[in-house]
């Protein structure tokens, strides 16, 4: 519209090529509104989907929030595009990732057990806790990447290193957590929970 003027865009008969699958589109735009729906009693009034051909990095399918249109809930926001959110545990396969490259493997055992770490700097002692509250003893680094467990992902990191995992995420495109001075005095081990 900037370029070409509103006249053009709306009658022009412009050809605008674009990755969506628009099947693919409304089931997502429809499983959105499903979930948000089950889930209205614990007040979750938005919810975002994106849906990417790993292969090409084309998207598929984006749903920026429930009801993009809404005047009642977070409407008028893209969540995906405009959400400037913590990562959660999307960061922890960053870690592994950083244990694979000094020899880790997927079958790597790891304790999934209390763990306390102790504070340094003033700092008040860390105990990493899983979601669901409990621990699973004995897993390799698939399972526990696979289910999320906090506990392995804190202990691998603490083997690894803060920094060679900020260094990783770096190399990997993430520049908020370049390993700088500033970012390693910011960052322990809850890093790799998001």
């Amino acid at each position: 519209a900037e370029k070409y003027g509103e006249d053009v865009i709306e009658g022009g008969g412009l050809k605008i090529t674009t990755t969506l699958d628009l099947d693919l589109q409304k089931q997502a735009e429809e499983i959105v509104a499903e979930e948000i729906e089950k889930d209205e009693a614990k007040k979750i009034t938005n919810g975002a989907a994106l849906i990417l051909d790993p292969t090409t990095g084309q998207v598929l399918a984006m749903v920026g929030s429930r009801d993009y249109w809404s005047d009642k809930t977070d409407g008028n926001f893209n969540v995906v595009t405009q959400g400037l959110r913590q990562p959660g545990s999307s960061i922890k396969p960053v870690t592994y990732l950083t244990a694979i490259k000094i020899g880790w493997t997927a079958a790597t055992m790891i304790m999934d057990a209390p763990v306390t770490f102790p504070g340094t700097g003033g700092q008040k002692d860390y105990s990493p806790q899983n979601y669901n509250g409990k621990y699973n003893g004995p897993m390799g680094l698939r399972d526990a990447l696979g289910n999320s467990i906090n506990t392995t992902a804190v202990k691998t990191l603490a083997f690894v290193g803060v920094e060679s995992m900020l260094q990783q995420a770096y190399e990997m495109g993430l520049s908020t957590l370049e390993p700088t001075k500033e970012n390693l005095s910011r960052f322990g081990l809850a890093v790799t929970l998001g």
